[in-house]
């Protein structure tokens, strides 16, 4: 299989700048750009801040890293590390700072510990204001003491309606959730496995007729229920909590909120073959609103109507765009991503169109009303002001040629 014309698989960056692997002369490097701090996960396992804005993120989600891209969000939860303090109401709960080793290293995490026995359980409750009937993510990074289980929950303002679920910080696993009421809904959770035996632990909530939420963190648990014993402790470090669809990167706050400003305009300028050749994505879609008909967008154009188009939607929906956007689209591959990664492709050859997903041809068809006259511009967004992808980008490639099914096929798998 011929090298691609256009190739980035993320290692190398500086300020402004993510580079290409190909072409080498830095003719496809990609713009980028964000205002202020971000976090990420570095390949040792620890979070790191990286400081000051246009600085790019390689994130180690796994066994490789990829370039980080989130939209706009804000930590609502003040004092996120430091649940000592008197904005967490404490029930049967003692906190003791600084005792543990944090996920980034320092000695920055509390340990909860139980300090009476009752059925009604031990916890920390916090308070956020957020939009009227937003989608809402809770989370922090547990870690288990000498008891094993605990508990997330989500309360509206008046304490009568809220979702829950169990977290069995032994095994990594979650259990046992509940909704009660109709104003907070859990929609997701999650738990996932950082270094030294931290987990990040997450509920997602539609919310009702709310302005003010309220978070509880039960430190320990029995299996399955709220009853504590004195003496039962965990550690804990980092909570956030954000509107939004998806579980974003680590927000620290302090005495007010914090926001972390969207990557946007990340693009590569260079001639791409208008007559013939595939573009191929290996990527992380994150989840995006019910209410967003657009979704998360990575396009090859040379203009607004001439364009190759991805769109990750709702509903595990990916929708392919070929020169007509925004007319209907061409095929809607349906998949199921759960925080995994899809590999897709689209190939053009005068008029003839092949649209691939996870190793398998969706559709092909020929339209010579399509050629293109001209494909100038790879960027992951829809244009330069909206339509941001908004996920973790593993590989993108752009070649000159129409490869073979079979070598799209195994480029696909």
């Amino acid at each position: 299989m011929e090298n691609p014309i256009l190739a980035i698989i993320p290692s190398g960056y500086k300020n402004s700048k993510v580079y290409s692997v190909l072409p080498v002369d830095g003719d496809g490097d990609f713009d980028f750009f964000r205002i202020g701090d971000a976090t990420r996960v570095k390949e040792n396992g620890l979070i790191e801040t990286i400081v000051g804005s246009n600085n790019p993120r390689l994130n180690w989600s796994g066994d490789c890293p990829s370039l980080l891209m989130e939209g706009s969000r804000t930590n609502r939860q003040l004092r996120s590390e430091e649940f000592d303090n008197a904005l967490w109401l404490k029930t049967r709960t003692t906190v003791t700072a600084n005792e543990d080793v944090s996920p980034e290293g320092t000695e920055t995490a509390d340990k909860l510990e139980c300090n009476s026995s009752s059925v009604l359980g031990m916890r920390l409750r916090g308070s956020a204001s957020i939009t009227s009937g937003s989608t809402i993510v809770l989370s922090v990074f547990a870690k288990k003491g000498n008891a094993t289980y605990c508990n997330l929950a989500l309360f509206n303002d008046a304490e009568t309606d809220y979702s829950s679920i169990f977290f069995d910080l032994g095994k990594g696993t979650s259990f046992t959730p509940q909704t009660t009421g109709s104003e907070i809904t859990l929609i997701d959770n999650s738990i996932e496995s950082f270094t030294n035996g931290w987990y990040r632990i997450s509920i997602t909530c539609e919310t009702s007729g709310n302005t003010t939420v309220r978070p509880y963190i039960y430190g320990t648990t029995s299996n399955g229920n709220l009853t504590v014993t004195k003496g039962d402790y965990n550690y804990f470090w980092g909570a956030q909590l954000e509107e939004g669809n998806y579980l974003s990167s680590y927000i620290k706050t302090e005495g007010s909120t914090v926001t972390r400003e969207l990557e946007r305009k990340v693009k590569a300028e260079t001639d791409f073959n208008k007559n013939k050749g595939v573009v191929f994505l290996d990527v992380k879609p994150f989840a995006v609103a019910s209410s967003d008909t657009l979704g998360n967008v990575i396009s090859l154009r040379g203009g607004t109507f001439n364009l190759i188009q991805f769109a990750f939607k709702t509903s595990n929906v990916l929708q392919f765009f070929i020169n007509e956007f925004p007319s209907s689209p061409i095929v809607n591959y349906n998949f199921t991503h759960n925080g995994g990664r899809l590999k897709v492709a689209v190939k053009w050859d005068s008029g003839s169109y092949k649209l691939f997903a996870n190793g398998q041809l969706l559709n092909s068809y020929l339209d010579t009303n399509r050629l293109f006259s001209e494909l100038n511009i790879f960027q992951f967004q829809g244009n330069d002001d909206y339509l941001n992808f908004e996920g973790e980008i593993y590989n993108s490639q752009v070649f000159g040629n129409a490869l073979t099914d079979e070598e799209i096929i195994k480029l696909t798998t």
